[in-house]
């Protein structure tokens, strides 16, 4: 497998890390985890460009369900006093191999190391100091949704000692706002023209919008739990906020960026019953749209389509640059969108046989089939025959399931 090796200001980290006033601590326990709340939020409110998904607040949110049966591994770097970098880690072992991952790997979309603006060379750092000072507590760190524009470990030179790999793991569709909302409307994607006429008919019989934004937002977790209860998602055993472990992060997520105002929620009503919403975070000039449903009893009004019409009209009126639809190449995104944006898994491993027969049993075999179109084919095969037998609710054979479990492992 090959390394696409892109280089950073490798004399700026080596001068950094040689000043006397910068100190880099590891917190394993949750009350110590919990104690960087304050100064990690300040970090996070000053870091360019924002990223929600390493916030405290979010990371928090999903290491109570993360870090059940595994532990923190948060590395924090500070310069005279103040901290300027944070690594939302986790330890866990796999075929008794010590895994490092990002805490809110499994729900976000976009991760990597949170850092001051003015300390560009945090990330490098915070590797560095995994192979001189932690070598010993970890065999490899696979780090997923690395996107270029909110991380830039794809583009550093891992430091010597370590040895990395990397594949495209995904995308994140976007569409990109310009102009004002009848210019949007003429020269951007179909989808936009398409829904504005479903958008008519909706009013005509009866439908209406709701947009809640701040600190209300979390009194609409019941509506939104009941039209995903009722939706295709619930069918097809894809439901999010369905299992108590997702309805408790609903309401925090609702909670914490609500009252921030960095989330916002949208509610189609026909003739006042709620059919259909969508969650989006609002990040500074961008709008991210992170989960959306509707009840199949009235699928005929294309109600979430409606919602993104209004959604991303409101985007371009209040001057966002980008409305994000994150991580995922669904077919319904690219009549939505105008680009794309790669997300990378990256592996590091210490360069010793350890670290590569860790690379070696869990990594590679699974980014070899990640990489084979043919792998992907029949995996998004799979994937839809998966969803049409449980909307049936057909029982599988036991070596379908086995198949199933291994064919997913090896993707996720």
């Amino acid at each position: 497998m090959e390394n696409t090796i892109l280089y950073s200001n490798i004399e700026g980290a080596k001068k950094f890390r040689n000043r006397t006033d910068h100190e880099a601590d590891l917190i394993c326990t949750e009350e110590g985890f919990r104690g960087l709340q304050a100064e990690w939020t300040e970090l996070y409110e000053v870091a360019k460009p924002r990223n929600l998904f390493l916030s405290y607040d979010w990371t928090s949110a999903c290491a109570k369900h993360a870090l059940t049966h595994v532990s923190p591994f948060v590395l924090t770097l500070r310069v005279g006093g103040r901290l300027v970098g944070v690594a939302p880690l986790r330890l866990e072992r796999r075929m008794g191999a010590r895994v490092l991952r990002f805490i809110a790997d499994e729900a976000s979309d976009y991760l990597g190391f949170l850092q001051a603006p003015d300390h560009p060379e945090v990330s490098l750092t915070i590797l560095d100091h995994l192979k001189k000072k932690l070598r010993s507590q970890w065999d490899i760190a696979i780090l997923r949704q690395l996107s270029d524009t909110y991380s830039d470990l794809n583009s550093m030179t891992v430091p010597s000692g370590l040895a990395f790999a990397e594949v495209e793991g995904s995308v994140s569709p976007y569409l990109a706002l310009h102009g004002n909302w009848d210019e949007m409307c003429i020269t951007g994607p179909s989808q936009l023209r398409h829904a504005w006429r479903w958008a008519r008919k909706f009013e005509r019989e009866g439908g209406t919008i709701e947009r809640i934004f701040g600190h209300k937002a979390v009194d609409y977790a019941e509506q939104i739990s009941e039209i995903e209860a009722h939706s295709w998602k619930s069918r097809c055993g894809a439901a999010r906020f369905q299992s108590v472990q997702g309805r408790q992060l609903l309401e925090q997520t609702l909670r914490c960026f609500g009252r921030s105002r960095e989330m916002e929620v949208w509610i189609a009503r026909m003739n006042r019953r709620p059919i259909a919403f969508l969650l989006n975070f609002m990040m500074p000039n961008r709008v991210w749209f992170y989960q959306g449903s509707y009840r199949e009893d009235y699928r005929k009004y294309y109600p979430g389509g409606v919602l993104h019409l209004h959604a991303i009209r409101n985007a371009v009126e209040e001057g966002a640059s980008e409305y994000d639809f994150l991580r995922g190449d669904e077919a319904y995104k690219s009549g939505w969108t105008n680009g794309k944006r790669s997300l990378r898994y990256m592996a590091i491993f210490p360069d010793t046989l350890p670290g590569h027969l860790a690379f070696r049993t869990l990594v590679a075999p699974r980014w070899r089939l990640k990489s084979s179109k043919t792998a992907k084919t029949v995996y998004r095969g799979w994937l839809k025959l998966r969803l049409r037998l449980r909307a049936y609710k057909s029982s599988l054979p036991a070596h379908v399931k086995l198949a199933a479990l291994l064919c997913s492992s090896y993707f996720s």
